[in-house]
């Protein structure tokens, strides 16, 4: 699948090997600001926003503890 955005493209293509595991392969294309020292800035905040989304999408819910529960005054 092939999308032109506004930014650039976005290319994704799924795979499933023979033992049914399936992944997906992603590529963006993205223009960046061409003047100024934030260039470098902007592909950071794009690698780690990317990460952090195709960690929230992907992977299972962490297993957080219970919260404790405070009893008041005896």
């Amino acid at each position: 699948m092939r999308w032109n955005t506004a930014y650039g493209s976005l290319v994704a293509v799924r795979y499933q090997n023979l033992n049914g595991r399936n992944w997906i392969e992603l590529r963006a294309t993205a223009s960046l600001n061409q003047t100024g020292a934030n260039t470098q800035e902007q592909a950071s905040q794009l690698a780690i926003h990317v990460d952090l989304a195709i960690r929230r999408i992907a992977l299972p819910p962490l297993k957080r503890p219970a919260p404790a529960v405070t009893k008041g005054p005896h």
